[in-house]
C-alpha cells in the first residue's frame, strides 16, 4: 500500500463498492434478462405514477 495514501480501492472498510439493487441485479444477469428486469421495473414504477397523476387530474 505504499504511496497510494493507504487507501485500497475497496474501500474505506475493505468491502467492494455499493450496488444499489437493482443495478446490482442487471450485473449479476449480464445477458438478454437484464435489460428485460430494467424494463419492466421501469414500466411498473411509469404506469403507477401515469395513475395516480390521472386521478389527482380527474378530481381535482
Amino acid at each position: 500500500m505504499r504511496g497510494s495514501g493507504g487507501r485500497s480501492p475497496r474501500g474505506r472498510a475493505g468491502q467492494g463498492p455499493y450496488f444499489p439493487p437493482l443495478l446490482y441485479g442487471s450485473l449479476a444477469l449480464n445477458g438478454p434478462f437484464a435489460g428485460a428486469v430494467v424494463m419492466l421495473g421501469l414500466m411498473a414504477v411509469t404506469v403507477t405514477a401515469r395513475a395516480a397523476l390521472r386521478r389527482e387530474t380527474l378530481e381535482g
